[in-house]
């Protein structure tokens, strides 16, 4: 999905170098602000204002450019990227991803159960959302990956949804399993792949403009940006708004609410073991978002489901 930096190589008559340089960014900028062996290094002041500039640019772009979400009708932080692109990049990275996870499970009767969970919980997310099934701009795939050994589940920015071999036999009730795939639907539907991308390029533009203003713009230092713009997970926050809204797809899908507690508690017992899965580098812990769903479960038997959808709905328009 992201291009490997290729650090520069030089010789007596010119920088080469991989990446950066062949877009005319990066790459070239060595001679200018005294990266490059020979050049004269630019002053101080130069460095500074450079790095002012940047700044400002990117923390412009990032704060004044919101778009809204075409099913929640919220406002969001996720630069110029569009549904349109979020698919696109899902689609591109799907051959890579399957062949990570062994490929898509020959598991005929297993592949079948995910696909049918996932077709149930599409009305009911449009219908939480107030919204068709024709208004959902992401068309949604959901695949059982053959890898028996890795407990995971994910889906892609746009709308690939993936659930592993290891995590599928560990659940004993459907509602398990719809509660993590309504989880993960969930970070699609809310973007939040677009908007980890519009942080990390906030946070990159910002590491960059600190390295300017340095005078150090090495390969180490650039390769080291990419690495962080990469390997960020979720936060916390959207962790949290994906348990939530997660869990009202599948109650709204007919699913036990409990599923999701069950969901959880299959986690736990993982992240006790002493190799605790794939699945907890890009979610937090579970006894926070065990008594989270609890609470939420508790409201919805006080003040029914619906009217759950419609507080919630509400809160994301404020």
């Amino acid at each position: 999905m992201y291009a490997r930096f290729q650090p520069c190589r030089r010789n007596a008559r010119r920088p080469r170098c991989g990446g950066f340089a062949r877009m005319g960014g990066l790459g070239g900028m060595g001679g200018l602000f005294g990266g490059g062996r020979g050049g004269r290094r630019g002053s101080p002041l130069m460095r500074i204002g450079i790095a002012v500039v940047i700044a400002l640019f990117a923390l412009t772009t990032y704060y004044c450019s919101t778009q809204s979400n075409p099913m929640t009708g919220g406002s969001q932080r996720v630069g110029n990227i569009t549904p349109d692109q979020e698919i696109a990049m899902g689609l591109q990275a799907v051959p890579g991803i399957v062949a990570q996870f062994d490929g898509i499970s020959r598991d005929a009767t297993s592949k079948s159960v995910v696909q049918g969970v996932g077709q149930r919980l599409l009305p009911a997310i449009a219908k939480v959302h107030a919204k068709t099934p024709e208004d959902n701009p992401y068309p949604f795939e959901f695949t059982l990956l053959d890898d028996d050994e890795t407990v995971n589940a994910f889906a892609l920015p746009g709308g690939q949804t993936f659930v592993t071999e290891a995590l599928f036999r560990e659940f004993t009730r459907e509602d398990q399993l719809a509660a993590v795939m309504g989880h993960e639907m969930a970070h699609v539907i809310f973007r939040h792949g677009a908007e980890r991308m519009a942080r990390e390029n906030l946070n990159g533009s910002l590491t960059m403009a600190a390295t300017f203003a340095k005078g150090d713009m090495s390969g180490g230092a650039v390769a080291q940006m990419m690495l962080r713009l990469v390997s960020n997970g979720y936060s916390r926050e959207q962790e949290a708004q994906a348990d939530h809204w997660g869990l009202l797809y599948m109650a709204e899908a007919g699913y036990d609410p409990q599923g999701m507690i069950g969901l959880l508690e299959v986690l736990e017992k993982q992240d006790s073991g002493p190799s605790p899965p794939k699945y907890f580098s890009t979610h937090p812990r579970t006894p926070d978002r065990i008594e989270a769903i609890r609470e939420l479960i508790a409201r919805i038997d006080r003040e029914g489901l619906n009217r759950v959808i419609e507080s919630s709905s509400a809160a994301l328009r404020k």
